[in-house]
């Protein structure tokens, strides 16, 4: 296959030294894609032919960066004709690699994630969760089977990077993984934001997600209605771990905190806010952001019954919490003895708390966004979406309030 190269020689006129000379570059395009690198020459702008894009007149040095501009451009035409008859693929980051004399050939793609995911685990508590760790570990495993299936490789070099390829591993997702939308669109952002990196450190000159659109489709979120939840709260239950898991979700479902937040719950984290009473004040394990609670009635006495916890206690922590999966499969046991037909998950605590909880009963959506730590107010709307009981109540109130007044406007008419 024949690739379209196109080669220029220009300066960089807002580049000049003290001297007065400019850098000379190369501007390098290959099937439309380009980039400008230096060739570390320089020369005065007077003795430079924009229309030529080579040095003007007969001087020696005029003649010696010709001399070289014109070796350069051969040298670039010959090694794309080598792998043109060799049959080899030939992109931008290739061709760059050989005017650059950067060779990052060995790059590859699992050895970039191995490098992130590397760093990552270094900061997990400082900069970043565990969980956010273990996301790029999984994508990470994701793209090595994808090359294994489809390329029937271990690994890919990252020069060889392209749409195509972004392309394929979002239809193998799809396909052969069977994930949906959302599920698969997370998976190629935490792809891109490793990939990224690559394009930061100049290994890429080009992001292959560039041009690649994705988007996540918005979902209803499950929460838990006020019956449903008084069903949990006023259910007997004899089985110490599932009455401890019962304690903690309704504790979860009045402060709006996940499970991790409140693993790492500690007495240093209540103190007194600006209406006297005990607040919650934490930084949120996902984001790192601020997020100010007002505890609850219902969340300060499962805070009371647990005070003196012996497990708890011997943590530093306020709440006996144990793994994320026990937890989860103990809720399925505690929906199926409560009537709750629901897949009861942890989770679906903090969705209670923004819909049954906060919103539905009439809490600006502002505040339940600050409560829930969320960076934007647009992530808190999609909880308002779902609240019909509110909407129901809203109207209910605005048709009383307008048949009043009609009632009214007859009364004095007729008098």
């Amino acid at each position: 296959m024949n690739h379209r190269v196109t080669i220029q020689f220009f300066l960089r006129k807002n580049r000049m030294n003290k001297k007065g000379r400019a850098p000379v570059y190369m501007r390098l395009s290959v099937d439309g894609e380009r980039f400008d690198v230096s060739i570390n020459r320089s020369i005065c702008p007077k003795d430079w032919s924009v229309n030529a894009g080579a040095a003007a007149g007969e001087s020696s040095e005029s003649q010696t960066l010709n001399v070289f501009l014109r070796n350069l451009e051969t040298k670039v035409y010959k090694y794309v004709n080598s792998l043109e008859l060799q049959d080899k693929d030939v992109n931008i980051e290739i061709v760059r690699s050989l005017v650059t004399g950067k060779t990052d050939e060995k790059k590859t793609l699992m050895l970039l994630f191995e490098y992130h995911n590397s760093r990552m685990n270094d900061l997990i508590g400082k900069d970043f969760s565990k969980a956010t760790y273990h996301k790029y570990v999984f994508t990470a495993r994701k793209v090595a089977k994808f090359l294994t299936v489809k390329y029937k490789r271990k690994d890919i070099y990252l020069h060889e990077l392209n749409h195509a390829f972004i392309a394929d591993f979002d239809h193998y997702l799809r396909t052969r993984d069977k994930l949906g939308n959302n599920t698969a669109v997370k998976y190629l952002q935490f792809m891109r934001k490793v990939v990224r990196l690559a394009v930061t450190y100049d290994w890429l000159v080009k992001d292959p997600f560039a041009n690649y659109k994705t988007s996540l489709k918005e979902t209803n979120r499950t929460f838990l209605s006020e019956e449903e939840l008084d069903a949990i709260i006023d259910k007997p239950i004899s089985i110490p771990r599932l009455a401890q898991i019962r304690d903690i979700f309704v504790f979860a479902c009045y402060t709006g905190l996940s499970f991790s937040d409140i693993a790492k719950l500690s007495p240093k984290d209540i103190s007194r806010g600006i209406d006297g009473g005990k607040w919650i004040t934490i930084y949120r394990t996902k984001t790192d952001t601020r997020s100010s609670i007002p505890l609850l009635t219902q969340a300060s006495d499962i805070l009371d019954k647990y005070r003196d916890d012996i497990i708890a206690n011997s943590k530093g922590k306020l709440l006996p919490v144990i793994s994320n999966q026990k937890t989860n499969a103990f809720l399925k046991e505690i929906a199926v003895i409560c009537g709750i037909s629901k897949n009861l998950t942890f989770h679906m605590a903090r969705h209670t708390f923004a819909t049954t909880i906060t919103l539905t009963n009439s809490v600006p959506i502002e505040s339940v966004s600050k409560m829930l730590g969320h960076k934007s107010l647009k992530t808190t709307q999609i909880y308002s979406k779902v609240v019909d009981k509110k909407v129901a109540h809203d109207m209910g109130a605005l048709r009383t309030a307008l048949e009043k007044k009609k009632a009214s406007s007859r009364i004095a008419s007729n008098q």
